[in-house]
């Protein structure tokens, strides 16, 4: 009977210092991530305070250029979570239904005017952190995305909004409805125009 006791006692204290390891594992992981959201947020705020050209500087490489922010918190995002407020309401059934036809666009400005069936869900084409969430002339309540494939897209002629300025969104996120029968797409890389089907052969391969 007491051989019996010590073995319990044994398990019970290996399986106490499991406990412990996992629960330090946790903590580290933690600490680990919001050290290096501190560091990031520190070297943020002295660069913006050293110039007071800087603010316009910062904003400009991070979120408008193609560094990629997208990217940085893509690869973050992966060991420790996103910067961001995260978005992702993947539907299959819905991405299925909202293919596009070709026959569906034509050229609108800088970008394409898409046909859909009245406040149709609008669906990101790629994972990316949201720039822009605003009226844009001729292409009404826009969302743009910097996409972790260094592109930038626009959404245009959105309702019911789904996200908010900054949010990290998934690829297949709905990101609203589009206000009636249509919505618009604009495609840059690297500043220069990109048209339809060459941004949507390159996500396809």
């Amino acid at each position: 009977m007491d051989e019996i006791e010590l073995v319990k006692k044994r398990h019970q204290k290996r399986l106490h210092q499991l406990n412990s390891k996992d629960s330090g594992l946790k903590i580290s992981k933690i600490f680990s991530k919001i050290l290096l959201s501190i560091i990031f947020i520190l070297i943020s705020c002295i660069y913006i305070h050293l110039d007071k050209d800087n603010l316009e500087k910062y904003k400009k490489t991070f979120f408008v250029d193609n560094i990629t922010f997208a990217k940085i918190n893509d690869l973050y995002h992966h060991f420790f979570g996103s910067l961001f407020p995260s978005v992702t309401n993947n539907n299959e059934a819905v991405l299925a239904s909202t293919e596009v036809s070709l026959n569906n666009i034509v050229d609108y400005h800088d970008g394409y005017q898409i046909s859909v069936s009245k406040n149709s869900p609008i669906l990101s084409l790629e994972s990316g952190i949201i720039v822009y969430l605003d009226d844009k002339d001729d292409y009404g309540k826009t969302a743009i995305i910097q996409g972790i494939d260094g592109y930038d897209i626009w959404y245009g002629n959105l309702t019911d909004l789904n996200v908010k300025l900054y949010d990290y969104v998934e690829k297949g996120t709905i990101l609203g409805n589009s206000n009636g029968d249509y919505y618009f797409n604009v495609f840059y890389k690297d500043g220069n125009k990109v048209g339809y089907e060459e941004y949507i052969n390159q996500i396809k391969n």
